[in-house]
């Protein structure tokens, strides 16, 4: 069991070279959206929510691309 969660840990610490995951501001109100949408009407709401989480998508992707680049 120690073995496998030594494997685990290895493997996260590799992830996390690789994939940075950056929590800006507007990640940070995408994930404050999703987490409310429940309580809230749908019917309103979805598109903006689905919009906001769409825009952090792109503006993360654009920093990780732009990190990758410079090194």
């Amino acid at each position: 069991m120690a073995n496998i969660i030594a494997g685990i840990r290895v493997l996260a610490s590799i992830a996390l070279l690789f994939c940075t995951a950056v929590h800006s501001v507007i990640n940070k109100a995408a994930g404050g959206l999703c987490f409310i949408l429940p309580f809230i009407d749908i019917r309103y709401s979805a598109a903006v929510v689905c919009s906001v989480a769409a825009a952090a998508a792109i503006h993360e992707s654009c920093i990780v691309l732009s990190r990758r680049n410079s090194t």
